[in-house]
């Protein structure tokens, strides 16, 4: 496995020591406009600008395949650390525990899999959650299994799972593991912007008629966000539900 990172407005991002430290390999990519001022290991010019965090996925998923890639890691440019919960508390530890999921990924039939944010790593019960709860941020993914694209919108990564339960089996969740990262909006670079102008919003009518009966719009404190039922959408194409 090799971590690709996708990043933008963020030359000081260290999210690549992390895996460096534990022996992992990582691969930066970044518009051309921005690539000279980034100094960080491995970067791949990503040939356009400004064409939205769908472009830049699917790039790295046809990067990947031209090299023969089996399986990457995609991870957010943000996160600053990684670790596990246990007895309800969250534990930090390093990337190590992406050799220990790979363990168990290798012997799984799954297309893509992901773990949980901190917060939420603690209250966890059970190891595992398969096509029934969302995870973004940093997946793992067996890049030959892949037969669909990332949307070029906001909540692309969610819609990616759900194109791997209509298309493939599914996503496997390790609940009790997790990563830390800020709140979502509130980094200055990557779709910071985006979510700034409410961009995110703006494409909820998109995502509501795609997966109609499967996702409903619900407020948050200062904003509006979709609410996915992967359950239910899993059951509709008879794939395994844990």
């Amino acid at each position: 496995m090799i971590v690709c990172i996708p990043t933008k407005g963020r030359t000081q991002t260290k999210t690549y020591k992390l895996f460096e430290n534990v022996g992992i390999k990582v691969y930066h990519f970044i518009e051309p406009q921005e690539i000279e001022t980034y100094d960080v290991p491995n970067k791949i010019n990503i040939k356009k600008n400004n064409k939205g965090i769908g472009y830049v996925r699917n790039f790295i998923l046809q990067w990947a395949e031209k090299k023969n890639i089996k399986v990457i890691c995609m991870c957010d440019d943000d996160i600053t650390s990684f670790g596990y919960a246990k007895n309800g508390k969250s534990i930090k530890s390093d990337a190590s525990i992406f050799k220990d999921m790979l363990k168990i990924i290798h012997k799984m039939p799954f297309e893509i899999y992901g773990m949980n944010f901190r917060q939420f790593a603690w209250a966890e019960k059970n190891k595992y959650s398969i096509n029934s709860k969302t995870f973004t941020a940093c997946v793992i993914i067996k890049v030959n299994k892949i037969k669909w694209e990332y949307e070029n919108t906001f909540k692309e990564d969610i819609q990616f799972l759900f194109e791997s339960i209509k298309y493939g089996n599914g996503c496997l969740k390790f609940n009790k593991l997790f990563f830390n990262t800020p709140p979502v909006g509130t980094n200055l670079g990557g779709c910071y912007d985006g979510y700034i102008n409410k961009e995110d919003e703006k494409c909820f009518n998109f995502i509501l008629n795609k997966y109609l009966g499967y996702t409903k719009i619900i407020k948050k404190k200062n904003s509006l966000d979709i609410k996915w039922d992967m359950k239910s959408y899993a059951k509709n194409f008879n794939k395994k539900i844990l």
